[in-house]
């Protein structure tokens, strides 16, 4: 847990407690392990390109990420 301070427009400062999310599912390709913060991250990394994700800043990065993303989602039981 870390804190997070927070600035008003009239100058005070809140402190508030900030859970930081953990990277719960990662799978490794070649040298590189990619980290996926939960299961709508790694569908929304997973599924095919389209404007709207990518707008949204959900999209995979790259081609290869995507393709990891894929193949961590195949590895994955259908319970969770």
């Amino acid at each position: 847990m870390h804190k997070s301070l927070h600035q008003l427009a009239w100058g005070l400062e809140i402190a508030q407690d900030v859970v930081m999310p953990t990277r719960k599912f990662s799978h490794t390709a070649g040298s590189v392990t990619y980290h996926f913060l939960d299961l709508k991250d790694l569908l929304a990394k997973a599924t095919p390109l389209r404007s709207g994700d990518v707008l949204a800043g959900l999209a995979a990065a790259t081609d290869e990420e995507r393709a990891v993303a894929q193949m961590a989602l195949a590895e994955l039981p259908l319970k969770i």
